[in-house]
């Protein structure tokens, strides 16, 4: 896959400074904030820099990935607000590697404000916004599935690992405690009870999507 820059954004884990570089030709909130965040974090004013991430993730109506970011940087500073995230799913990202022999792999992201992504191996996206409803009851039967598996892992402690490798499928859990994911051979993970139903209603929802138009991302 040729877009890993594009394809990192979507976790919400990027480093405080780099996420806050995304806005840089951006007004308004909530990247004013971020990059507030960003400079009281440059002059040592740590303190400031925490009750400004942790403003953000109370501001409503923003993009998960936003939110998620925010909670992140919380992490990434050693923020004792940080410590104050709820353990629920924000987001689901689904990892599979590319059938039939091809290169790269297939990835479904859904978040709780009701936006979608579908990116296949072959760089093609398919996006949903959260304004349109139309698929609301397929992206919340992935967020349930994925509620359902939360209280049986525990966040990851360590950096992201890279995207599956070939017959493995990859759930990952987004929320405010930080990456939460399991893995395995995706015949087995299908058939599991636990990681199965998520499966499942990925499957439904990428179907849904790629009746869509589409893009390419470079």
């Amino acid at each position: 896959m040729d877009t890993p820059a594009f394809y990192d954004t979507l976790f919400g884990d990027l480093p405080l400074a780099d996420w806050a570089q995304h806005g840089n030709k951006l007004e308004g909130e909530p990247w004013a904030s971020f990059a507030r965040a960003t400079e009281f974090r440059a002059a040592g004013q740590l303190a400031q820099a925490c009750r400004t991430l942790l403003e953000i993730t109370r501001m409503p109506d923003l993009e998960t990935r936003h939110t998620l970011q925010a909670w992140n940087g919380l992490r990434e500073l050693n923020c004792p607000e940080g410590r104050s995230g709820e353990r629920e799913v924000l987001g689901v990202i689904i990892e599979a590697a590319a059938e039939h022999g091809d290169d790269g792999h297939d990835i479904l992201a859904v978040y709780v404000d009701g936006s979608a992504l579908y990116l296949d191996h072959s760089g093609a996206v398919t996006t949903w916004p959260s304004r349109d409803s139309k698929l609301e009851d397929e992206i919340d039967a992935v967020l349930e599935a994925a509620t359902a598996i939360l209280p049986k892992i525990g966040p990851w402690p360590e950096k992201r690992l890279p995207p599956p490798e070939k017959g493995n499928v990859r759930l990952n859990l987004l929320t405010p405690i930080g990456l939460c994911f399991g893995e395995g051979p995706f015949a087995a993970i299908a058939r599991d009870p636990v990681g199965g139903p998520l499966v499942k209603a990925g499957a439904v929802l990428v179907h849904r999507l790629q009746q869509q138009p589409r893009a390419t991302v470079n």
